[in-house]
C-alpha cells in the first residue's frame, strides 16, 4: 500500500482525469471544483481500504462516478420545491441509522402523517395502501370492486393533492428536511436553534456555491456561524449539518497532536495553525483556507452531535482554563436551555488535543 506522501502524489496525478470525468458526467464545469474536493476527501479518508496498488485508478474512478451520480440525483431533487413526493421514499431508510437520523425520521413521519390527515378518508387510505403497504392498483381495485383505471386516476389525484399540501401548508415545517432552492436567495429560517445562544432559529442561504448558516442575534458579533460546501446527495438542513460535522470530526479529532492534515482542496499535507481558540488550515499550494473554532469542533464530536440532537436548544457557556491530568486545558461547554444537562470538552491549551469529554444529563 502507498504511503501518505505517495498517495498524495497519486491524487495530484489523477486530478486532470478526474476533472474530465466530472465534466463528462455532469455536463457542466461550474461544480467540478466542489465535486473534485469531495472526491479527494473520500479517497483520502478511505485510502487504507485498497490493498492492491494496481486497482487504485479504478477504485478512484468508482468514487468519482458515485459522487457525480449523487450530485446528479441531488440536482433533480433541487429542481422540485418539495422533493418528498413519494411517501415511501420519504419514510423508507436503510437499517443501522445513527441516533440523530432515527429521531429525524420519527419527526418527519409524524409531519407526513399530519399532512395525510388533511386528505379525505378514502384518498388517505388509498395512498397508504399504495405507497406504504406496497399494494398495486390492481390489488386495490379488486378489494374495492372498481375498475383499475378508476384506482389509477384516484391515486394520481391523491398524489397531486398530497404534493400540494407539502408545497404550501406544510412547506415551512419541511424546511429542516429539504434544501433551499435558490442560489443567492434570501436567508431562510430553519427549525434548528442556534447552539451559541439557544434563543433563535438558525438562518440559511446559498451564496457563491456555499451554504451559510447564521443566527440573527449572534451574526452581528461573529458573522456567519457556519460556511460550508453542500454535501452531494444529502437532503436536509439537519442531515447536511450532521454529515459535515462527522467529516469535521474525522478530519481533525485524531490530527490535532500532529499539527498537520491533508488539504481538503489538493490533498497535500498542510500544517495546522492554532489561534487563540481556532484551527486554521491555509494551503500554500492550492490556497484553500479552512477555519474551525474549538467550540464548533467540540459540538462536531459524536457526543456533541448527540447532545445537540437530543436537547435541541442548547447554549455555549463561557470558556474557562484549568488543568486536566497535569496539563493546562481549555474547557468548552454547552448547556441545555431547559435543564442542567451539559456537554464538556477539554482541549490541551498548547496542542488542542482532546484530553477529556464529559456529558451529564440534567
Amino acid at each position: 500500500m502507498l504511503g501518505d506522501e505517495q498517495f498524495n502524489l497519486f491524487l495530484l496525478q489523477q486530478q486532470p482525469a478526474l476533472r474530465r470525468l466530472c465534466v463528462y458526467m455532469t455536463r457542466t464545469e461550474d461544480v467540478v471544483d466542489d465535486l473534485l474536493q469531495t472526491i479527494l476527501l473520500e479517497a483520502w479518508e478511505h485510502r487504507h481500504s485498497v490493498r492492491d496498488e494496481r486497482a487504485l485508478p479504478q477504485w478512484l474512478s468508482a468514487i468519482a462516478r458515485n459522487v457525480c451520480r449523487m450530485w446528479l440525483r441531488h440536482k433533480v431533487l433541487r429542481q422540485e420545491r418539495a422533493p418528498l413526493l413519494d411517501l415511501s421514499e420519504a419514510l423508507d431508510e436503510p437499517g443501522g441509522m445513527a441516533l440523530e437520523e432515527e429521531i429525524e425520521q420519527r419527526e418527519l413521519a409524524r409531519l407526513l402523517d399530519r399532512a395525510l390527515g388533511r386528505l379525505p378518508v378514502e384518498t388517505r387510505a388509498l395512498l397508504i395502501a399504495h405507497l406504504i403497504e406496497g399494494r398495486s392498483a390492481s390489488e386495490s381495485a379488486l378489494r374495492l370492486g372498481i375498475p383499475v383505471r378508476t384506482v389509477e386516476k384516484r391515486l394520481e389525484r391523491g398524489k397531486s393533492a398530497f404534493r400540494h399540501l407539502l408545497q404550501t401548508d406544510f412547506y415551512a415545517d419541511l424546511t429542516p428536511y429539504i434544501l433551499p432552492m435558490r442560489q443567492g436567495g434570501p436567508w431562510e429560517t430553519t427549525r434548528l436553534y442556534c447552539p451559541h445562544c439557544g434563543q433563535h432559529f438558525l438562518r440559511s442561504r446559498f451564496s457563491m456555491g456555499l451554504l451559510q448558516f447564521d443566527c440573527p442575534a449572534c451574526a452581528s458579533v461573529e458573522g456567519p456561524y457556519i460556511t460550508m460546501f453542500p454535501t452531494v446527495g444529502v437532503r436536509g438542513y439537519q442531515r447536511l449539518l450532521q454529515a459535515m460535522m462527522k467529516t469535521l470530526e474525522r478530519r481533525y479529532a485524531d490530527s490535532l497532536a500532529h499539527a498537520s492534515y491533508p488539504c481538503p482542496g489538493c490533498g497535500r499535507t498542510t500544517p495546522l495553525q492554532r489561534g487563540h481558540e481556532e484551527l486554521l488550515l491555509r494551503c500554500p499550494h492550492c490556497h484553500t483556507i479552512n477555519q474551525n473554532s474549538l467550540p464548533f469542533l467540540a459540538l462536531a464530536l459524536q457526543p456533541g452531535r448527540q447532545f445537540w440532537q437530543e436537547q435541541r436548544r442548547i447554549c455555549l457557556l463561557p470558556r474557562s482554563e484549568l488543568e486536566v491530568a497535569g496539563r493546562p486545558a481549555l474547557r468548552v461547554a454547552y448547556q441545555a436551555v431547559s435543564s442542567q444537562a451539559t456537554h464538556e470538552v477539554f482541549f490541551a491549551r498548547d496542542t488542542f488535543e482532546i484530553l477529556s469529554i464529559q456529558s451529564t444529563k440534567g
